[in-house]
């Protein structure tokens, strides 16, 4: 949350707008908590603004941005972003990304295996939440080192909605949606949702302007490639 307040704070974004779009939860704002209510397009500047933050050229921004031609019915024009995800800089994780870091190999029902009675020590469900959110990190991370990839707040992906099996014959590795989708995914489950919408594989899209209470986002990035000698 620190870094989402700082973002706000140098961008010149009403801190307060954004706090007043839940005001169930505005207890949940300290420090340890999940940055939640965020649109896509807003995590998309973030991890430009954090690209710029770690002292990287634009040259290194994985996302530039586009106006496509015409007007949305609201009468705001639509943006997009182009996608450069070989770049060093930050950016939201394909859902493939996603889904290879949650699965540590693994093809259980989630992370951790199969078991649902293991469920209140890796995840944030509507089962163990009490419907609220939770510090990060108050669970154990799975066989990456990874925590809160199972509930707390669904977390935003770059990837466009596509249907899986239009892949199979093809074998696709990595695809990033279709480009006539407006929808993008996001990942993981929530505080807010059963924890069958938390498995591994269970994907969910939105529009990217939407935001909710229950949905933040993950950071990325591509490491460079080490060379033999």
């Amino acid at each position: 949350m620190q870094w989402w307040y700082q973002f706000l704070q140098e961008t010149n974004r009403d801190r307060a707008e954004w706090e007043n779009r839940d005001k169930r939860n505005v207890k949940f704002r300290d420090l340890d908590y999940p940055a939640n209510y965020v649109q896509w397009d807003e995590a998309v500047e973030f991890c430009r603004w954090l690209t710029q933050k770690a002292g990287l050229p634009d040259t290194d921004q994985c996302y530039e941005e586009f106006t496509l031609p015409g007007a949305q019915p609201d009468g705001k024009q639509q943006r997009e972003w182009k996608f450069f995800p070989q770049r060093k800089g930050f950016r939201l994780p394909t859902e493939a990304e996603w889904e290879t870091a949650c699965r540590c190999g693994a093809q259980t029902t989630y992370g951790f295996g199969s078991d649902p009675s293991l469920l209140p020590y890796f995840g944030v469900f509507l089962e163990t939440s009490k419907q609220q959110p939770q510090p990060g990190r108050s669970r154990r991370p799975n066989l990456r080192g990874l925590f809160d990839m199972h509930g707390n707040v669904w977390e935003w992906c770059h990837d466009k909605k596509r249907n899986y099996a239009a892949d199979l014959d093809n074998e696709v590795i990595d695809p990033l949606g279709s480009d006539t989708e407006r929808t993008h995914a996001y990942r993981g489950g929530s505080y807010d949702n059963y924890a069958r919408h938390g498995r591994s594989a269970c994907r969910i899209f939105d529009q990217p302007g939407y935001s909710y209470a229950f949905v933040g986002f993950r950071v990325a990035c591509t490491l460079a490639e080490v060379q033999d000698e």
